[in-house]
């Protein structure tokens, strides 16, 4: 910090921001001005003194008022309370999080609160990052077919699935969080899942069907209990994106189609309860501590719980969702209105009276 008596150097009591080992508060500072301060557990100063407004965790101490600003809200040390109540209720299955004036459910010694409230930050960041991801699956995809509106949509849906999931880790509301993330990975997944299969043939309808039937899959997906539910849900998520995805472009379902959808569905959906390590738990008996929300600031609880959540579980989800809606969008072009339904009926049908026929026969030569 340069001021007319010099340079002055600030030092926090962690080494960084992802290697805490502190609240992130000034303790000391040298240089032109030194100085040395410490705090009482909610932030008001026990003794000393340092020449730098942010002090408390890092944050600007209003002089006039003696309150720090948190950025949504003021904070007043001397209570260890905002001034403001809170505009959500961050883990409802909390009791110390019903408080809305309450600072770090009342935790002081290990939470700190970097924001003030719901964390805006990771909503932007997903929100860019998915953007780029739908922007970029469509150019490459499109090729000579490329529309600016249809790259419009694809943007728009990529933010929209970013969004969700950057809302999952900045609100930190139990299920609802899990639930959040869980639907922004299946609006991706379904969305690079359809452009990169319909490659020129990319409608912004059947891309926004592939979206959101994902979509609602996953978040489904993410907080169900039962590994057949979720089997479940994939099969009618694939069937309902051949269907809809049919309907929009003026096509008429077939059985077919539905058929092979719903197969591709409950086959990838078998694929992922298998292969993802959940031995028949949920991701609720998986991950309890993501479920029932965490009182630490974003950054600390990305770290801590959603992080390796988002690595173990929903990155799965997120690699058959994308295989899931490549398939579907393969079944309605290439088995929709081929007869191979009613083929498969018209064999099992002569497979069965050829065995009754069989049974008679061994009946008769019995007798």
């Amino acid at each position: 910090m340069r001021t007319a008596a010099g340079v002055t150097y600030i030092h926090g009591d962690h080494p960084s921001l992802w290697l805490r080992a502190g609240l992130g508060s000034t303790s000391v500072t040298s240089g032109a001005q030194s100085g040395n301060i410490k705090y009482f557990p909610c932030g008001a100063t026990r003794s000393g003194a340092v020449s730098t407004a942010y002090k408390f965790t890092g944050q600007r101490l209003d002089d006039s008022t003696g309150l720090y600003y948190y950025g949504a809200r003021y904070y007043d040390a001397a209570l260890g309370r905002f001034i403001q109540a809170d505009t959500i209720v961050p883990a409802p299955g909390n009791p110390q999080a019903l408080n809305r004036y309450s600072y770090t459910l009342n935790n002081p010694l290990k939470y700190v609160d970097d924001s003030g409230h719901f964390a805006f930050l990771p909503v932007l960041i997903g929100g860019v990052v998915g953007g780029v991801i739908g922007g970029a699956t469509y150019a490459l995809s499109a090729g000579s077919s490329f529309q600016w509106g249809e790259m419009g949509a694809a943007l728009g849906v990529g933010v929209a699935g970013g969004a969700l999931i950057g809302t999952g880790v900045g609100i930190g509301a139990g299920v609802a969080m899990l639930a959040s993330i869980g639907a922004g990975v299946g609006v991706l997944a379904g969305e690079v899942g359809y452009t990169v299969a319909a490659g020129e043939q990319f409608t912004t309808g059947e891309m926004l069907v592939a979206a959101s039937a994902n979509g609602v899959e996953g978040a489904f997906s993410a907080v169900t209990k039962s590994p057949a539910l979720k089997i479940g849900l994939s099969g009618a998520a694939s069937a309902a994106q051949y269907t809809l995805g049919e309907a929009v472009s003026g096509r008429t379902p077939t059985a077919d189609g539905v058929a092979a959808s719903t197969l591709i569905g409950l086959g990838t959906g078998v694929l992922e309860t298998g292969l993802s390590g959940g031995g028949g738990k949920s991701t609720l008996d998986r991950f309890p501590d993501a479920f029932q929300g965490h009182p630490a600031a974003p950054v600390q609880r990305f770290r801590e719980q959603l992080r390796p959540m988002i690595r173990k579980e929903l990155a799965w989800d997120a690699a058959f969702g994308w295989a899931r809606s490549t398939g579907t969008e393969y079944a309605g072009d290439k088995v929709s209105g081929t007869g191979v339904v009613g083929q498969a009926v018209t064999a099992t049908q002569r497979a069965v009276q050829d065995a009754v026929r069989r049974v008679q026969q061994t009946r008769q030569q019995a007798r």
